[in-house]
């Protein structure tokens, strides 16, 4: 029974270092653009947890691909807005569809991870290969 556990652990972290990698490989299909904030909608908004009142701020973006303008909406932020009109940021959008964009940067140490537990879940199988 033990020996089952083992090898679906081992599985389970090759399987999860593939999934991790395959999500980095399509990533690859993001570029990087400028884009520059065109307003911040200021809204009042009621916090669910304790319903305080509070001033919503959301930056619109707009950034521009082969001749193309495209806006997206930021993150809200409470209390003061993180950008102010004018501002720019890097954002990341989809070569394949420049409407699907990501305010934040993707995280390189993705792929690190997935070929660590890629790694990990052989080393484990050769091990308990070795001592069954």
């Amino acid at each position: 029974m033990q020996s089952m556990t083992q090898i679906l652990a081992v599985i389970m972290l090759v399987f999860i270092g593939a999934v991790i990698i395959r999500s980095v490989i399509q990533g690859s299909s993001f570029k990087k653009v400028i884009a520059h904030v065109i307003e911040v909608e200021v809204s009042q908004r009621t916090a669910p947890e304790d319903n305080t009142q509070y001033t919503a701020y959301v930056p619109i973006y707009e950034y521009e691909v082969d001749g193309t303008k495209y806006t997206a909406r930021g993150s809200v932020s409470r209390d003061h807005p993180a950008y102010n009109v004018g501002d720019t940021r890097e954002i990341i959008y989809n070569t394949k569809d420049p409407n699907e964009v990501h305010l934040r940067r993707h995280n390189k140490n993705k792929s690190t991870i997935g070929i660590v537990l890629i790694i990990l879940g052989i080393a484990l199988a050769a091990i308990a290969f070795l001592y069954s």
